[in-house]
């Protein structure tokens, strides 16, 4: 029977209970968090069940969480969680550690014939039977006390996890595809997701730059680093300090002195005044690197005979996806397919089991086309 309890709010309760969970086969996570004021997420509650239990910690109470980072390391039992990135990096962020080992469900639903990024409360309905209640999905939850009803709510999210692991785990073993379902949990708990985020927001801007010049796109680069720096250090949204059409503009005009800066659309006299040296000083040198930076270009139009091969290889890919019961994007993004067709080899798609169940085929289509 899973008896829960309510909520672990002082030390000596933390203590034991870690003590006790580490002895089970296996750990189910959730949380709850806020991101929309600070850089990264704030974690407002962690919801955990096993066999025999389901309990909620508070992390704003002021506990030492020594005894939880020991529980979700390495040495502790095997983690389940659902959609399990955002998790992880605020897990990360707030305990500096990454659950592992770790069996994420949606990642296994969709080697199951769930589909690619199954929600969580379709899961828990498909296979307990069970339709989860909805009313509290925008609960303020940095916001004290939490009533009972959204304590129930939230340990809820991590209740019928275990159900669904013993469910994928024996449908994984059956299709023989678990080992499958290894290598992306195992990857997903090996991604610096901190780095991660910083590294996308950079590369969005990057992209967003093409067709402006060497300089600006080196300028704009420059600006997108400095803007996670500066946005990490006051804790505050990225885009709340500098928001990507601002950023874009400011790359544009490539202002050399504070001045200029306020003359640029859309950006604000306040801003100036607190970070205008300081973008001043990025802009150049931004310029100075411009002759170092790759530029980027617009997208253009495949040739005819790449374009061919393209779509030979999305169909082939739909065929293989198809009889293999999965999402063509569970094996293969259209990217992948491009990169591929262009003569690119050093892809994800060519190795592990993409490479088996896909790569291989689509190599052959490959050598069939040209030959």
């Amino acid at each position: 029977m899973n008896k829960t309890f309510l909520t672990i709010e002082n030390a000596e309760g933390l203590v034991e209970l870690c003590k006790q969970l580490k002895g089970s086969d296996w750990l189910a996570i959730d949380t709850e968090f806020e991101r929309i004021r600070t850089y990264h997420p704030r974690l407002c509650l962690i919801q955990l069940s096993t066999p025999h239990q389901t309990v909620c910690i508070d992390p704003l109470a002021g506990l030492d969480f020594t005894p939880v980072a020991r529980l979700l390391g390495r040495d502790g039992p095997l983690k389940i969680i659902h959609s399990a990135r955002q998790d992880l990096e605020v897990i990360n962020h707030e305990i500096d550690v990454v659950p592992s080992p770790l069996f994420d469900t949606q990642i296994a639903a969709a080697f199951c014939g769930f589909g690619e990024q199954v929600g969580y409360g379709t899961l828990v309905e498909a296979i307990c039977d069970i339709k989860l209640a909805k009313g509290y999905t925008r609960t303020t939850w940095c916001k004290r006390p939490l009533s009972t009803n959204q304590i129930a709510y939230a340990l809820d999210d991590a209740r019928y996890l275990g159900r669904l692991y013993e469910y994928l785990d024996r449908d994984l073993q059956s299709s023989q595809r678990l080992s499958w379902a290894q290598e992306e949990f195992n990857t997903l708990a090996s991604t610096d997701m901190l780095g991660a985020s910083e590294s996308a927001a950079i590369e969005k801007i990057s992209n967003a730059a093409r067709g402006l010049t060497q300089v600006d796109q080196s300028i704009a680069n420059a600006l997108a680093k400095w803007r996670e720096q500066a946005a990490r250090q006051c804790n505050q949204p990225r885009q709340w300090l500098l928001s990507n059409d601002q950023l874009l503009s400011i790359a544009a005009a490539a202002p050399l002195s504070v001045s200029e800066l306020m003359q640029v659309d859309g950006v604000a006299s306040e801003f100036c005044k607190r970070w205008g040296e300081a973008v001043i000083a990025v802009v150049k040198c931004g310029r100075v690197q411009a002759a170092q930076y790759p530029v980027r270009g617009r997208a253009r139009k495949l040739p005819p005979r790449q374009k061919a091969l393209d779509k030979l290889l999305w169909k082939e890919l739909q065929k293989i996806s198809e009889a293999a019961s999965l999402s063509p994007s569970v094996i293969a993004r259209r990217d992948d397919i491009r990169a591929l067709a262009a003569g690119k080899r050093d892809l994800l798609l060519l190795r592990g089991w993409r490479g088996e169940i896909a790569g291989k085929a689509l190599l052959r289509c490959i050598n069939r086309f040209i030959n």
